[in-house]
């Protein structure tokens, strides 16, 4: 525990004696227990501090760069001033002159290779002429695009960090507001941004230049705000930095400043709210009457131009629809959902450094030994519960630690199932079992399309979705309850009451999710754990990024002056803002995914009829006609060389594409994550398996 976290402890637990909660020395003698026998944290990261071998080939790559060419760039000036300033905008690790002496190194390497390879393989397939030519076509190539890649790769990136930054920046303003209101002064709000990943990466970055700026370089508040507004690549922070700066010249007060741009901000994004729903609406219309009702009409009709005619690639046709057009024109469409949503998606909170992050029930056990003569009845107990609770959760199995680590994080799932599916492939490929090759499909379609296709879909898609289902509707679950909460909380501070007082009037054992967690926190206050403590760590058993935001700016403006009524206020107001957001984005988008469904059950319907009365038919027709041709009758009378089994395979495998790409776009419209349409896209492969089965 730092000194700066322990003075923080110390004065919480000071500030709720003089507020009249009642407070007793257990959890002051667990704090010097974890102060004395924590370990282990320090060493980690020192540990990750060191340098990786290819961070230390990356820095001597940097040095040698920077010795050949930096001087080169700086001598230039003028010259490269407007790429400077983007890489600046990108805030990359090194300085703007060193990024262009590693990419101008990474050019000439690139071209080296280039010539090398081109030189070889052009000698390989030609001769020496071709070794000539080869070497240039293949350094200019080389060259060409690793220059291209190095001037483009900034403008990218800084374009990312400004959609990145307009998007959180509200969130920034409005704690801004409400830290203002508690109290804070402007310079402590400025650092707090700094410090506070949940209010957006990108815009703690910014904040943290200005922080960097006073500290670093002793500019004053306004000095350092007008270096970052010269830098930064969104103009809405360049907007709002210099307003900041001219309310400082002025001498105003900020907080009639934050108010309004919080109202500004809130009107803006309900505007913005407005318009992707808008455009995600005519873009899932357009999805829908295109991709899912034009496509099957097309299919349909390339099939019955097959029919008539002989000759000619129709499959082919098809097959360039479902295995390339589709899954295109899908990734496409899930992109553009998600590149254009304001919203903010549902994720982790970090957690907070308390000051018991490394105690281990060995080191309470060895505290309490030492100590128990001199300990109370009740601060043995303490400390007997905390031992007994640390040796639970020691206990707990590794499949336990794996099935945390994959609620917490759905997608590291694919690091399990990933590696099973290509052992399972390759073990069906050399063991024989099915021929996952054009002629095994052709042979076996059911068989091989199940084992080589759906099984491995199933198995990369089942858990990552059971875990990014169970997870967010968690977090769904705990943010829907965060408005009534705070409502209630705000109105009962607003009558004079303590934030304390108010979570003990709220918390319930048998209330909500969130209530319940509340009555932990009133719990801990009781065994005399001060009130920021007990709620940051409700805010790491939670783990949602609005509690940890709400936690982080209750506990700072609780601290700072203990009025918090009108910044619970404010946290209310903009939760309810994104909820109501949410819930429109839902009632709207459900219309769009039945329409998937419907799309896809009417391609399904299409298929069982062509593979039960139409193309049998069409095929039995061409086999009798070509029999009797053979035999002089009839002569001239086939009408198609269409194969059944070949549109067996391609309506099967066009089912299954469909299943994977409208599941996915359905969870993107509904919840924002093309992950969480997972259940549809499981629910498309049974359908298809058992239709195409059966028929």
């Amino acid at each position: 525990m730092s000194g700066h976290e322990a003075d923080r402890s110390q004065s919480a637990v000071q500030d709720q004696r003089q507020r009249g909660v009642d407070v007793d020395p257990t959890a002051e003698v667990v704090r010097d227990a974890i102060a004395k026998n924590g370990r282990g944290r320090a060493e980690r990261e020192r540990l990750s501090r060191e340098k990786s071998g290819v961070s230390r080939l990356r820095e001597r790559f940097g040095r040698v760069a920077e010795k050949r060419f930096s001087a080169y760039f700086r001598a230039k000036g003028e010259r490269f001033d407007e790429l400077r300033d983007v890489i600046d905008q990108a805030r990359f690790e090194t300085t703007a002159d060193e990024y262009l002496a590693r990419a101008t190194l990474t050019v000439l390497i690139a071209a080296l290779l280039g010539a090398v390879v081109g030189a070889g393989i052009g000698a390989a397939v030609i001769g020496p002429v071709g070794a000539a030519v080869g070497a240039v076509l293949a350094t200019t190539a080389g060259a060409g695009v690793t220059a291209a890649a190095g001037y483009w790769y900034p403008h990218l990136r800084a374009n990312q960090r400004r959609q990145q930054i307009d998007r959180q920046l509200p969130d920034a303003v409005m704690a801004m507001y409400s830290l203002s209101q508690g109290g804070m002064e402007l310079p402590e709000i400025v650092k707090w941004v700094g410090e506070s990943d949940e209010i957006g990466d990108e815009v703690s970055v910014e904040f943290q230049m200005i922080v960097n700026e006073m500290e670093t370089f002793g500019a004053d508040l306004q000095t350092a705000i007008r270096e970052t507004r010269d830098a930064t690549p969104s103009a809405d922070l360049r907007e709002l930095l210099d307003d900041m700066d001219s309310s400082l010249r002025s001498e105003q007060d900020i907080l009639p400043f934050l108010a309004e741009r919080t109202e500004r901000f809130n009107r803006r994004m309900e505007e913005q709210t407005d318009d992707y729903l808008e455009s995600i609406n005519n873009l899932a219309e357009t999805f829908i009457g295109v991709v899912v009702v034009g496509g099957t009409v097309v299919v349909g009709l390339l099939t019955i131009i097959d029919v008539n005619t002989v000759g000619g690639n129709i499959p082919a046709a098809i097959g360039a629809i479902y295995y390339v057009v589709l899954p295109i024109v899908g990734v496409a469409a899930i992109a553009t959902a998600r590149y254009r949503s304001p919203f903010t998606p549902l994720r982790r909170g970090s957690t907070f450094d308390l000051p018991d992050p490394d105690v281990t029930s060995e080191g309470v056990g060895e505290a309490l030994e030492a100590a128990e003569d001199e300990l109370t009845p009740l601060e043995v107990k303490g400390l007997e519960q905390l031992r007994d609770g640390l040796q639970a959760e020691e206990r707990q199995s590794i499949r336990g630690r794996i099935r945390k680590r994959f609620e917490r994080h759905p997608e590291s799932t694919l690091f399990a199932s990933v590696p099973i599916v290509g052992v399972y492939l390759a073990a069906l490929t050399l063991t024989g079992v099915v021929n996952p090759r054009p002629a095994g499909f052709q042979s076996a379609p059911m068989v091989t399309t199940v084992a080589a296709v759906v099984v491995p879909v199933a198995t990369l898609v089942s858990p990552i979705t059971m875990f990014k289902r169970r997870r967010q509707q968690f977090h769904e679950e705990i943010e829907s309850q965060l408005p009534g909460v705070l409502d209630r909380l705000a109105r009962i501070t607003e009558s004079g009451e303590t934030l304390g007082g108010a979570i003990e009037t709220v918390a319930r054992k048998d209330g909500n999710r969130l209530e319940e967690e509340l009555e932990g926190v009133r719990r801990e206050i009781q065994f005399s754990t001060s009130l920021g403590v007990a709620l940051k760590r409700m805010s790491n058993r939670v783990q949602n990024s609005r509690i940890t935001r709400a936690v982080r700016i209750l506990v700072e403006s609780n601290t700072a002056s203990g009025y918090v009524d009108e910044v619970i206020q404010n946290i209310y107001a903009t939760v309810q803002r994104v909820a109501e957001g949410r819930r429109r984005r839902r009632s709207e988008m459900a219309p769009h995914v039945r329409g998937l469904i419907l799309g896809f059950s009417v391609y399904l319907i299409i298929s069982a009829f062509m593979l039960a009365f139409l193309l049998p038919n069409v095929e039995m027709i061409a086999t009798v006609d070509a029999q009797a041709e053979a035999a002089g009758v009839g002569a001239g009378s086939t009408t198609t060389d269409l194969s059944a089994d070949t549109y067996r395979v391609l309506l099967f495998h066009g089912a299954i594409v469909q299943s994977v790409v409208y599941g996915g776009l359905a969870g993107e419209l509904l919840h924002g994550d093309a992950f969480r349409g997972g259940g549809l896209t499981l629910a498309g492969l049974v359908a298809s398996v058992v239709l195409f089965g059966v028929i």
